[in-house]
């Protein structure tokens, strides 16, 4: 049990020392803008909770794979239950 024990705080330790102490990466992804873009209530989706939208998302992904040797394309999906 001690040893399980030890383990542990080095383990815990270590990551202190490699210098992330709060587990967050420093690194800031951006993306670059995709030339066409859509959001998924205009495919029929709900943000209810309670609507199954799998039609509205196999849709526009449909869609947007015609983007795909164009720049390629954004699919927005805005806060829902």
């Amino acid at each position: 049990m001690q040893v399980a024990l030890l383990l542990l705080l080095t383990l815990s330790n270590a990551v202190k020392i490699n210098g992330e102490e709060d587990g967050q990466c420093d690194y800031k992804l951006t993306l670059e803008p995709r030339p066409h873009s859509v959001t998924i209530s205009e495919f029929g989706a709900v943000g209810d909770g309670k609507t199954l939208n799998t039609i509205a998302f196999q849709n526009a992904i449909f869609y947007l794979k015609s983007f795909a040797d164009k720049g390629g394309a954004q699919l927005y999906v805005p806060p829902g239950r």
